[in-house]
């Protein structure tokens, strides 16, 4: 609190639900580090929080009167406790400032509470660089036409409009899952299980309702695709509740979730076919060598005969 997860997958005003303790104060409040695209390095990178940063900026109690004379005094509380405040965190990649660069994110962060001890909230109420919306590698691959479609569902999300992002995720996954299906049979490395997923699958589609298509195969994936939560579980969640079931802070719940369940997916496909082709290229150059060496072989067989 925060965590990694917490800076890194969410978005402005979604609420992080925490315990806050009578002895939290600023300084004692978690930075760890995170991974983020670098736009200088141009790859993903870690970043951590710049401690020489921390008390220039670093606390500002939520009050109904506007800052006075003593606005530099309120912004400078290592000691003071976080409880209704809002903190600036500002990280750094560690690659661009171990040559002397200065690449940089910075984080407000609301921390919300009624009363010691009672659960409350954190959330982003500013970030900078703006949270992306760009496509995951690869996932073009899917998305096609609706890429215009994901963006705006990360627009909605980015901004906390849960409702917006979830029915914008949700027309994707109805559009897609038919390519999506037919592809997790790459990731089966045993012919066996693979057939009697495609068994499953040619069977349900009959029916032309993707939920239940979903509900039939999504425990026959593979076991690697299941270690951190079942992905096809969360599609099927997003296709089985109603928008009108669900409260704003629950579809943006849903939304990420959906979001992370289409990139997983699409990084463990992609995987598996990078893999298949090299295998593929490593076996045939290794058929040439052998072809090679018998050849050779045989003709120097002859030679001697």
């Amino acid at each position: 609190m925060p965590d990694k997860e917490f800076l890194e997958e969410y978005g402005l005003y979604r609420k992080f639900p925490f315990s806050i303790d009578a002895s939290m104060i600023l300084d004692s409040v978690p930075r760890p580090a995170i991974q983020r695209f670098c736009p200088k390095c141009k790859a993903v990178r870690t970043w951590t929080e710049g401690q020489d940063y921390r008390h220039r900026v670093g606390y500002c109690p939520n009050r109904a009167e506007p800052f006075g004379a003593d606005m530099e005094q309120n912004l400078t509380y290592p000691n003071q406790s976080v409880m209704n405040c809002t903190i600036y965190f500002i990280y750094f990649c560690t690659d661009c400032i171990s040559n002397h660069e200065f690449t940089v994110v910075e984080y407000l962060i609301l921390f919300e509470c009624k009363h010691l001890g009672a659960t409350g909230y954190i959330m982003k109420i500013g970030q900078n660089p703006a949270p992306s919306i760009d496509i995951p590698p690869g996932l073009q691959k899917y998305l096609g036409e609706y890429e215009e479609t994901f963006k705006r569902g990360a627009i909605n999300e980015n901004q906390g409009y849960g409702i917006g992002a979830f029915a914008y995720y949700r027309r994707i996954i109805e559009n897609i899952i038919d390519a999506l299906l037919d592809d997790i049979a790459e990731l089966f490395t045993s012919d066996k299980k693979k057939n009697e997923y495609l068994d499953k699958l040619t069977e349900v589609r009959k029916s032309k309702d993707h939920s239940r298509q979903i509900a039939v195969v999504k425990e026959l994936v593979p076991d690697e695709l299941q270690r951190s939560g079942n992905p096809l579980a969360i599609l099927h969640a997003s296709l089985s509740v109603g928008l009108h079931e669900l409260t704003e802070d629950e579809c943006l719940e849903l939304a990420a979730a959906t979001r992370q369940a289409l990139v997983i997916l699409n990084r463990h496909i992609q995987l598996a076919r990078s893999e298949k082709t090299e295998l593929s290229g490593a076996v045939e150059t290794i058929q040439k060598k052998l072809d090679k060496y018998t050849k050779k072989r045989g003709d120097s067989g002859k030679d001697s005969a």
